[in-house]
């Protein structure tokens, strides 16, 4: 079961960042908010998560979340 969970995850992940390349960042955010809930790809999110509010103007929020 943690062998889904991990490949979700990875998935998640995947999605969220080719989401955030096309800018789509609402549905990047919903996809790497998922992923990070995994500690394998917790950090890779917040990255992902970071740049995409940067990319929206959410910069105290992308500073928020690349601290975590």
């Amino acid at each position: 079961m943690a062998t889904n969970s991990a490949a979700s995850a990875r998935e998640r992940y995947e999605r969220g960042r080719t989401l955030r390349q096309t800018r789509m960042y609402d549905q990047a955010l919903a996809e790497l908010r998922q992923a990070t809930d995994d500690p394998n790809y917790a950090g890779q999110a917040r990255t992902q998560l970071g740049l995409c509010l940067r990319a929206m103007g959410r910069h105290e929020e992308a500073v928020t979340v690349l601290r975590q």
